[in-house]
């Protein structure tokens, strides 16, 4: 991997972990493994690869929610930056990101964690310049110094690892025994299920409901419809239920 490639990818990680440039919206979008996927593979010259290999990751992490500051798993906003990347340069081995990115994942937590607390000492600054009526230098001190201090820290770690990552990855990877890379191809296929689980734990209102799951699983496994067909018919019923719970309650 070039230095260039390795800034380039330190400085898109930096981007779309930017709630204040990208906005709300934004930054839930983009900070997605799909989407950082797609990045990494546009940097690296195998866009292919790099969407397969975000998606095993979004699989995992699909059903993800933070409440309250509090996130249901690590985050790997930062870790899939060269995650990613580096799986693809051991031919998109899903297997290899995911060793690298969730580990990761917990020290991520714990600089996060650091970053709120520095954050706080900014905000108090700022508190003092509205206090004395200097809007506009408050303004500029808790957008710019947060943003500024992000990108440093952001883009510093991963260029860093891509690049120490690029020329140490396969002693890495060779050192792991064969059955540790099993273990870890057969997780690579059984935690997306955690990631679907948690999304149905906070979709449904009852475990009757996991009727309807079972029947989109039969739809496309039995039955053989592709994924678009299926989600129109769900699309379909789910707009009957609505309407016969909206006439149930007209009428009481």
């Amino acid at each position: 991997m070039s230095i260039f490639q390795a800034l380039l990818l330190g400085f898109f990680g930096w981007l779309m972990n930017s709630h204040a440039l990208l906005g709300h919206w934004g930054f839930q979008i983009f900070r997605r493994p799909l989407i950082a996927g797609m990045i990494c593979g546009l940097v690296m010259g195998d866009v292919t690869k790099g969407i397969m290999v975000g998606a095993v990751l979004q699989a995992m992490y699909i059903g993800t929610m933070n409440v309250g500051g509090i996130a249901s798993m690590p985050p790997i906003d930062i870790s899939q930056w060269f995650a990613i990347p580096l799986a693809l340069l051991q031919g998109g081995d899903a297997e290899v990101a995911i060793a690298l990115a969730v580990p990761f994942s917990f020290l991520a937590q714990m600089l996060q964690v650091l970053l709120m607390n520095v954050n706080q000492i900014i905000l108090h600054k700022a508190d003092d310049l509205i206090a004395k009526g200097k809007l506009k230098q408050a303004y500029w001190t808790h957008f710019a110094v947060p943003t500024a201090l992000n990108l440093v820290i952001n883009m510093s770690i991963i260029t860093i690892l891509c690049l120490i990552g690029s020329a140490a990855i396969d002693v890495i990877v060779s050192a792991v025994p064969a059955s540790i890379m099993g273990i870890l191809g057969v997780f690579t296929k059984i935690i997306p299920l955690l990631g679907f689980a948690i999304l149905l734990n906070s979709l449904l209102k009852n475990n009757s409901q996991l009727i309807f799951f079972v029947l989109g699983f039969a739809l496309l496994k039995v039955v053989g419809l592709n994924v678009i067909t299926i989600t129109i018919i769900g699309g379909a019923i789910a707009y009957v239920i609505f309407m016969i719970q909206g006439k149930a309650g007209e009428n009481a």
